[in-house]
């Protein structure tokens, strides 16, 4: 397992669309995944409770964001598992060293060119990135 941060955002603004045209727009553009910044692996993962496991994820000096919580948040385990018997009906089948996101543990945050984050997972570690 390991802490990762996803970032997200679209290559394209649209002006004068309706919300729903932008979701679609979104989902095209890969769903709004530019990338992810993956964290060194944590091995003692099996006993942590992840539903109330607060993350600290801050930009710059702007607050931290809020966490989704208790039922807002995923069992990651059971994410991967609907993932897997999805891919299965498919025909699709994880690949060893293949990596999967299973799901947002705060809300997400904007930033700029120059913004420092910071994600601080506690006992499972810290990722620090600065934007150039």
């Amino acid at each position: 397992m390991h802490p990762a941060v996803e970032i997200i955002g679209n290559r394209h603004q649209l002006k004068s669309v309706t919300k729903s045209e932008k979701s679609l727009m979104t989902i095209a553009d890969n769903g709004g995944g530019i990338g992810f910044v993956f964290g060194t692996a944590f091995h003692d993962w099996k006993n942590l409770n992840f539903r109330n496991h607060s993350i600290c994820l801050q930009v710059d000096d702007n607050p931290e964001a809020e966490n989704f919580l208790g039922e807002m948040r995923c069992q990651p385990l059971e994410a991967v598992a609907d993932l897997v018997n999805h891919l299965s009906s498919r025909e699709i089948s994880l690949r060893e060293g293949d990596f999967v996101s299973t799901g947002a543990a705060t809300v997400p945050q904007p930033f700029l060119k120059g913004s420092y984050v910071t994600a601080d997972f506690g006992i499972i570690g810290k990722i620090q990135i600065t934007f150039v």
